[in-house]
Parts: C-alpha cells; structure tokens; sequence
C-alpha cells in the first residue's frame, strides 16, 4: 500500500463518478450503519467501533492548498495537509456528504484499521443548510 504524506503529488481523475461514488459511500455506510454525526456534543455517537475514530465511514483524504487549484482535466495537486472525514451520507446528485473532524498529523505507520484509501476532496460550505456544527 502506497503512503500519502505531504509534498506528494496526486493525479486527479476527472469526470463524474456518481455510480461508483454512490456505491463506495454506500458499502461505507452499510459497515457502520448506527454511527451518525450528534451536533450537540459534536461527535460520533452510535458506532459499532468502541472508537469511532476507527469507523469505515471515518476517511482520511488529502487536503490541497486552495491557493492552487487544479485546472480542469487529468492534473495533479500537492497534498498540504491530511484530513479525517466522518461519511454522512450522499444526496441524490451524488454529492458526499462529509463533517470535518480534524487535521490529522502525518505518520508513516498503517494505523492497522484498513482505512489506508485516499481519495481527493472539494470541500465546500453548503449555505442552505446554515453554519457548520
């Protein structure tokens, strides 16, 4: 298994992957299907995980410096920072649905949990669903 770190280069795939997309969220979802976000004490309640840290539905994605967009098509991007995702869901156009959890800090050593898969992310504020818990 290939190491992610920062100052790698990664080859973004362009084009619209909602099928697999959907697919590959929904496997995640179906591994911890109680966990849900809890905007009160703004963490993960419900998993099956004794950590739900641990949880499938837990990525870690690489995070690109915004001031260094890539341009469309097959281009590449530096990895800035990395970053744990809890998976909430996907909408109907595909969209996944993540909460920020933290930055998390660079280690060569697999974490042994199996969620060794990085994949690029956008992330963006969606305003119609008001301010980030």
């Amino acid at each position: 298994m290939a190491v992610v770190e920062p100052g790698d280069q990664l080859q973004t795939e362009p084009g619209n992957k909602v099928g697999p997309t959907r697919q590959g969220v929904n496997d995640l979802l179906s591994n911890d299907s109680g966990a849900y976000w809890d905007a009160d004490s703004k963490s993960i309640k419900g998993s099956s995980f004794k950590d739900p840290l641990l949880s499938p539905r837990v990525a870690l994605i690489p995070f690109y410096d915004p001031l260094y967009p890539p341009s469309a098509g097959r281009n590449y991007v530096t990895v800035k920072d990395l970053g744990a995702v809890f998976i909430e869901g996907i909408d109907t156009k595909g969209n996944v649905i993540g909460r920020f959890l933290k930055v998390v800090p660079y280690s060569p050593k697999d974490s042994g949990n199996g969620n060794g898969m990085l994949a690029v992310a956008r992330l963006i504020q969606d305003s119609s669903r008001g301010a980030a818990n």
